[in-house]
């Protein structure tokens, strides 16, 4: 853990879905329970805060440059940076107990999320695909708990999370068309072992996932085997991305929430932000929108 630094005391009560900015040198990410989107400029400790009035999973950067599209309770936003919200479309509205949770964009700017459903019952969490015209499409139904997403370098792979079973799936991905396929699992990680939480992909193609309640961050080959294990000190640790100049730094969101004040006192990181230098680099945040707008 010496290797694990303190790099901002976000106070986040469940801090998620770090994205990295590359063209403004930003960190982004959302405290979901107290419904903020958060960026804060690389090198100071000018953390710019948009409440959005409601749970937000996930925001993404838009290649416009001029705000973010987020998942929320009751559907997708558009958001600008001064939180106004430009364009609104529903999804799972309908079932109350449902959230949207951990969102990414994929090489063509369209933005992927899961639902959450915070009570006890069967799964039924979807996986969406909103368009760059926020057109919404489900393409993975019965999921137990939808959680982290990402892609392999050469985009032929999908990865996503279901917590609620400790695994990490793989499919073959059609960047074109968007298609998924021939899903299996490829991580299985015991429930002892804390559950597997968001992701991130190196530029090697390893996968990264950060284990709630397992006090670490894992580095699994693109062939499902473990590589190596970073311990933190906080229990939950909640996503990570690769940001910083030169992509080589791991940038590591965290949670308060459910921490009784015994567990806060023993962990006095819980809600901030990490960071960790592994000695690889990682691959670009893709924006929403629009394709060719990042680097590969």
């Amino acid at each position: 853990m010496s290797d694990v630094h303190l790099f901002f005391e976000a106070c986040a009560t469940l801090g998620e879905g770090p994205r990295w900015d590359h063209r403004t040198n930003e960190l982004h990410w959302v405290d979901i329970e107290r419904g903020e989107i958060h960026r804060l400029t690389y090198g100071s400790d000018e953390d710019r805060v948009v409440s959005v009035g409601q749970s937000v999973g996930s925001a993404v950067p838009r290649c416009d440059g001029d705000g973010w599209i987020a998942g929320l309770r009751d559907g997708i936003a558009l958001f600008g940076h001064g939180g106004k919200v430009e364009r609104f479309v529903p999804v799972d509205a309908e079932r109350t107990a449902h959230r949207m949770n951990d969102g990414v964009c994929d090489s063509s700017g369209r933005f992927w999320t899961g639902s959450l459903n915070e009570e006890e019952g069967p799964a039924s969490d979807v996986l969406y695909r909103v368009g760059p015209d926020l057109s919404v499409h489900e393409m993975v139904q019965g999921i137990g708990l939808s959680n982290g997403l990402a892609w392999s370098p050469d985009d032929q792979t999908m990865y996503r999370v279901d917590s609620a079973i400790g695994t990490v799936f793989r499919s073959d991905f059609l960047a074109r068309s968007a298609t998924l396929s021939h899903e299996e699992p490829l991580i299985v990680i015991n429930a002892t072992l804390g559950e597997p939480d968001g992701i991130t992909v190196d530029a090697d193609g390893y996968i990264w996932v950060a284990l709630w309640d397992g006090w670490a961050l894992r580095r699994y080959s693109p062939t499902g085997e473990l590589d190596y294990e970073v311990s933190v000190p906080v229990a939950r640790p909640t996503s990570c991305v690769f940001g910083g100049p030169d992509l080589d730094t791991l940038f590591i969101t965290t949670a308060r929430t459910g921490l009784s004040e015994q567990d806060l006192v023993a962990q006095p990181w819980a809600g901030h932000i990490l960071s960790y230098t592994p000695g690889v680099v990682g691959l670009p945040t893709r924006f929403f929108g629009a394709s060719g707008t990042f680097p590969r």
